[in-house]
C-alpha cells in the first residue's frame, strides 16, 4: 500500500489532530504538525510504502537544496532527521505511539542533493515496551547504501506530552523566569 505524502485528506490522533487519511481509507499519511501545516513533508519524503510483513515501510525521498551541507550534498543533521522520522513512522503504522530513546548512524557516503532516494525502516526488535528498529538510505539509481541507522524507542501514550508541558512549566517557574 502506498501513500503519497503531498495527498492528504482525514486524521491521525497518534500523530496530533488532522493528520491526513488517504480517500481511500487504506492508511494515514503522516505528516508531523509543521509539515502538516505547509502541505507537504519538509524532510523531502514524497511516497511511502508499508511492506507486506507489516513491519517495513520503504520511502522515495529527495534532500532540498536547503539542506545542503557540504557542496551538493546533504547536512549530516539531515540525514539524522530523516532516520528519527522513518524509524518513527513504523510503530505509527502499527498503531502505536513512539519516542526516540536513541538513535545511532552510520554515514557510509556523500548523500546527494536533489537526486531521488529511496529509504527503508524494518522493525529488528520488540520487548517490554521497547522497539529496535533498523533503516537505510539509498541512492534511487543504483540502490548504493548511503547511510544506516539503530534506533531504540520507547512506547507512550498520547498523555506522555501533557507531562512533558507540566514538567517544562516547573522547570520554568524554578528559574523564576531567568533564563
Amino acid at each position: 500500500m502506498q501513500v503519497d505524502m503531498h495527498e492528504t485528506t482525514g486524521n491521525n490522533e497518534l500523530h496530533g489532530p488532522a493528520a491526513d487519511e488517504q480517500a481511500d481509507g487504506d492508511e494515514f499519511a503522516v505528516l508531523c504538525p509543521p509539515c502538516r501545516r505547509s502541505g507537504r513533508c519538509r524532510m523531502g519524503m514524497r511516497r511511502e510504502t508499508a511492506g507486506d510483513d507489516g513491519q517495513s515501510i520503504d520511502y522515495e525521498l529527495i534532500c532540498g537544496p536547503e539542506n545542503e551541507g557540504g557542496p551538493g550534498v546533504a547536512h549530516g543533521g539531515w540525514i539524522s532527521g530523516v532516520f528519527v522520522e522513518i524509524v518513527g513512522h513504523l510503530p505509527l503504522h502499527m498503531d502505536q505511539l513512539v519516542v526516540t530513546g536513541a538513535l545511532s548512524v552510520t554515514y557510509l557516503k556523500p548523500v546527494p542533493i536533489g537526486r531521488p532516494l529511496t529509504a527503508r525502516a524494518w522493525l529488528a526488535e520488540r520487548a517490554d515496551g521497547k522497539w529496535t528498529v533498523r533503516a537505510t538510505i539509498r541512492l534511487a539509481l543504483t540502490g548504493t547504501e548511503l547511510a544506516n541507522a539503530t534506533a531504540t524507542l520507547v512506547e507512550r501514550e498520547m498523555s506522555h506530552y501533557e507531562r512533558t508541558q507540566r514538567w517544562l512549566t516547573s522547570e520554568e517557574e524554578k528559574s523564576h523566569g531567568v533564563a
